[in-house]
């Protein structure tokens, strides 16, 4: 893409929020030229059948909208942007439902990141979790298999940790602006990916967007969405594991799930799901 084209992208992104289909709609009509669809009006908008929802949303912002601060957050932070259907992309993202139309990077993903292997479970994550997750994981690792996670507390910045320590390279994908590491004691872990050139810190977020509970079970979809196969470690019975654990199913991809202890509310869910079925048992 045109460098000049970015700035007015990502102020689109702010404005209207550019899901896939509102991306694609702008896209065709403006002919890829994004500035002359910022610069557009409402006629133009109308003519070109976005939603009238997100018409009224991006007027409304538009006032307030800055192409070039929008792209100096960006640069500051270090990262940057890939589109759905251009080079550099992940092709396994980009057949789920819903795939993000743009994806910020800090860092860099690669081709042979891919197949690769998510790993998911439990915040809380107990003395047997780290044990089963140490031994899986760094089995996978060895073979040089790229482990997504989602940079969170527990089984993901664990999982993130084995990877790197065993040379292997790892994802995070976050649930809020690419600007931003949450939760803050994981910084240390992100900063190591970076500086290390071990993998990629990965949003469909814009910088300065703020972490909102509803946002982690939609990153969930990436997670489960960039991976052949998706580990669980541990889970509760309502947890966004088994949330991503029903995504990778939808997808057609592997779920494995670690087997524990019956009287353990950190293994109810994994053990459940197994039991149903709905997962392969992770030794």
């Amino acid at each position: 893409m045109n460098g000049e084209q970015i700035p007015y992208l990502l102020a689109l992104h702010r404005g209207l929020g550019l899901t896939q289909n509102r991306f694609l709609v702008l896209d065709t009509f403006f002919k890829g030229d994004f500035k002359s669809a910022f610069m557009s009006n409402i006629k133009d908008w109308q003519a070109a059948q976005i939603d009238t929802r997100g018409i009224t949303k991006f007027f409304s912002n538009k006032p307030r909208l800055n192409p070039q601060k929008e792209y100096d957050l960006l640069q500051k932070c270090g990262a940057h942007i890939l589109l759905k259907g251009q080079k550099g992309y992940p092709i396994s993202l980009e057949k789920i439902h819903q795939p993000p139309a743009i994806l910020f990077v800090r860092g860099e993903i690669l081709e042979t990141d891919f197949p690769s292997i998510s790993v998911v479970g439990s915040r809380k994550i107990s003395s047997y979790g780290k044990r089963a997750l140490q031994k899986i994981v760094s089995e996978i690792a060895q073979q040089k298999v790229t482990i997504i996670s989602g940079l969170a507390f527990g089984v993901d910045g664990m999982a993130h940790q084995v990877a790197l320590d065993n040379d292997s390279r790892t994802i995070a994908v976050l649930g809020n602006g690419i600007d931003t590491i949450y939760p803050t004691q994981n910084q240390k872990l992100a900063d190591r990916i970076l500086n290390e050139q071990k993998g990629a810190i990965i949003s469909e977020y814009l910088p300065h967007t703020e972490c909102r509970p509803e946002y982690f079970p939609v990153r969930n979809r990436i997670v489960a969405g960039l991976s052949k196969g998706t580990i669980l470690i541990e889970a509760a019975l309502k947890s966004g594991t088994l949330i991503t654990a029903d995504l990778a199913n939808q997808m057609g991809r592997e779920v494995f799930a670690v087997p524990g202890e019956i009287f353990s509310k950190t293994s109810q869910g994994t053990n459940q799901i197994i039991a149903d079925g709905a997962a392969h048992i992770a030794l």
